[in-house]
């Protein structure tokens, strides 16, 4: 899976002073704007694309405070934890995580204090929110408003559970699920982190908890209650219960958003722990066509994508369609961003392909090639098929760059980005050629080259210095894309050779270069193995 491209997401100063450009954890797009929220604030948030057809940024951010258009459980500022969004007919549906928390230990706490504080289990009487909020079109764009009359019926802001039975009195009894509910969500007890909605069917995606390593997926029918509209109740299902369970093998792993396309849920499927590991897209064939309780599995699950992550950072949270119907695409949001991904002014996002899509970044919108020739000594701006490109280092770059880092057991055989410009600057005999290399709008590695230099070993010759592929890009094939483009740079410049070397030891990257051609030349430089990849003329 790769990457296809990044959009900008802008926050206004007060949005990125409570942090939600940094705790995101769901969105949904609607035509011209994105839905996003945070999970530590009461509020949603509209953004406005600059090209509805292929946005790059979102911009001009407004905040919807869910206490101006709905009584919440809690008070007005306590945070909801909103772990998923959900748009359907002319409603904007938000859930909180419904989860107790346990008290974190700080480095600052002695170890009686912190005993006692991992004794501390309490609740937020706002994380056990399920909103339904009208959309309407004002001045173009989809606005959230206290209440709508379409095609003869009102329709006014409700929430669910606040004077009567919430989720987790409705749960109590279960038979699967009410043992967990004494839990904190990242102890494995109940935690809410996604919601889709098709015409009444409501679906709720449990990240915990996952029983003998099924997840489960809650299908509810609220409505609005007739004497008292503000506010929602269960409507019995067609079994007359008020909710019905759905099982899906997804391997040990939580569901982490929901997300419709057609009649098949989009299922992000991730730890249901505070920890790294691997991120799916899974497709659940049939799910809005589900009239009974399913145990999913086999064929009814398809794995379609496998996002990156990083190692306590860029954990992705929320996944939403982007682009009209059929466009194949997601936009992917993370809490926790890493500084490669923070901004100034808000954070990045990712676009990815789901397979089956249109590829558009093989043919640029003209329907001509994308990629440009690119040469030493100026700005590459052309982009490979897989939407990888180099780039200048700038002041306006620089610390991103600088910020890209490889797995700690890699470190021994990569340095730095720092440590390679500092080189660099430290030897101009080497003639060091060096550049940033981007997916999309996103700074994903860096490579340097010792070009043709006067002097030394490797005089006249083309030898790669370093290569560093950020640690929650690899596995992309973002490595073999740039030495693609140096293949192609180095021909240009008449060399008909490429120079490297490696440092042995196991974990190291002489598997990578061996794939691709590279044969030890059975020198040595200082300690490395020289190695050698022939360029024959075409």
């Amino acid at each position: 899976m790769t990457v296809e491209r990044t959009v900008h997401l802008r926050f206004g100063d007060p949005a990125r002073t409570a942090g939600t450009h940094r705790n995101l954890s769901a969105v949904r797009s609607d035509g011209a704007v994105l839905w996003v929220a945070g999970d530590e604030t009461a509020t949603i948030e509209r953004l406005v694309a600059d090209d509805p057809g292929e946005p790059r940024r979102y911009a001009q951010q407004a905040g919807v405070r869910l206490a101006d258009l709905v009584e919440l459980p809690g008070t007005r500022d306590d945070e909801a934890d909103i772990e998923g969004l959900a748009r359907d007919g002319c409603s904007l549906w938000a859930v909180g995580s419904h989860s107790l928390r346990r008290k974190q230990i700080e480095d600052r706490h002695g170890d009686r204090k912190a005993l006692r504080r991992l004794a501390e289990v309490t609740g937020q009487p706002n994380r056990q929110i399920l909103v339904r909020l009208p959309v309407a079109i004002v001045d173009g764009l989809p606005t959230v408003v206290p209440e709508l009359e379409q095609d003869g019926v009102r329709h006014r802001a409700a929430s669910f559970g606040v004077h009567g039975p919430d989720l987790r009195d409705v749960l109590a009894d279960d038979e699967h699920l009410g043992p967990f509910l004494p839990l904190p969500g990242k102890d494995g007890g109940l935690d809410v982190e996604g919601i889709a909605v098709a015409g009444p069917r409501v679906y709720l995606g449990l990240r915990g908890p996952v029983l003998r390593g099924w997840a489960v997926v809650l299908q509810l029918r609220p409505e609005a209650d007739p004497d008292a509209p503000e506010r929602l109740r269960l409507s019995p299902l067609d079994d007359g219960r008020a909710y019905r369970k759905h099982v899906l093998r997804l391997g040990g792993l939580g569901v982490r958003d929901l997300c419709p396309d057609g009649d098949d849920l989009l299922v992000l499927a991730g730890p249901t722990m505070d920890l790294d590991g691997p991120v799916h897209v899974v497709r659940w064939h049939g799910a809005l066509r589900a009239d009974t309780p399913q145990v999913v599995r086999g064929d009814q699950l398809t794995r379609e994508l496998d996002l990156p992550h990083g190692e306590g950072c860029d954990h992705a949270e929320g996944i939403g369609l982007l682009g009209p119907p059929g466009s194949g695409r997601l936009v992917v949001v993370h809490d926790s961003p890493s500084p490669a991904r923070l901004t100034d002014d808000g954070v990045l996002a990712d676009v990815v392909r789901l397979p089956g899509a249109p590829d558009r970044s093989a043919t640029d919108r003209g329907g001509g090639p994308a990629e440009q020739e690119a040469t030493p000594g100026r700005e590459e701006s052309g982009t490979t098929s897989r939407g990888v490109h180099l780039r200048e280092i700038t002041d306006d770059n620089r610390e991103a760059v600088r910020a890209l880092r490889v797995r700690g057991r890699q470190e021994r055989f990569v340095a730095s980005v720092s440590t390679s410009l500092r080189d660099a600057a430290e030897s101009p005999k080497a003639n060091p050629w060096y550049r940033a290399v981007y997916c999309g709008e996103e700074p994903v590695g860096f490579v340097m080259l010792s070009w043709k230099p006067r002097k030394g070993p490797y005089r006249g010759r083309h030898f790669l210095w370093r290569l560093l592929v950020d640690k929650r890009h690899q596995g992309r094939g973002i490595g073999r894309a740039v030495l693609t483009q140096l293949v192609d740079l180095v021909r240009a410049d008449g060399g008909t050779e490429l120079l490297t070397s490696i440092e042995p030891g196991k974990g190291g990257p002489w598997p990578f270069y061996q794939g691709l051609g590279f044969q030890p030349t059975g020198e040595l430089d200082d300690g490395e193995i020289v190695l050698r990849l022939p360029l024959p003329a075409r």
